[in-house]
């Protein structure tokens, strides 16, 4: 008997990684048939000022994954995840929203940390939103700006 349950065991798992395998190969080849890839781009500004100013197209939006969400006020100070903060030369920003496709490079200073896990900070303006998903991905792309081929 107890080999009978093992046999069947074993056929219903070499079953399900064979599905999952050939499910696995329809994915990749409906990725292999794409025509053209994705375009996407991106612009960054440079102000006198200092300030960085990233500009995405839509398709660079949906491929970077960027979220935001609003600061939270506790206490006279801002709150923001975690995942917001990006480190920088030696310092913290964090991209706040300008529109809906442009974000500003923020220098903040962390003043501690909340019971919940947000960090309370000084440096951002009042009513905007902060990225908290892609922040890096946008560092990035400010990093990429400053490749120059044939300097």
């Amino acid at each position: 008997m107890r080999k009978g349950i093992e046999l069947v065991i074993l056929l219903g798992l070499g079953a399900a990684l064979f599905f999952g395998y050939s499910e696995g190969q329809k994915e990749i080849k409906k990725e292999g048939e794409r025509e053209k890839p994705v375009q996407s781009a991106s612009h960054v500004s440079r102000f006198a000022d200092g300030a960085i100013l990233i500009q995405l197209d839509a398709a660079a939006l949906s491929i970077l994954g960027i979220h935001t969400q609003a600061v939270a006020l506790s206490q006279g100070r801002s709150l923001v995840p975690e995942a917001a903060i990006v480190r920088d030369g030696g310092g913290l920003f964090v991209f706040q929203k300008t529109n809906e496709a442009s974000f500003v490079k923020t220098p903040v200073r962390i003043d501690g940390i909340t019971a919940g896990g947000e960090l309370a900070v000084s440096g951002l303006a009042r009513g905007k939103a902060v990225v908290v998903s892609g922040a890096q991905l946008l560092l990035s792309e400010e990093l990429k700006s400053q490749i120059h081929i044939g300097d």
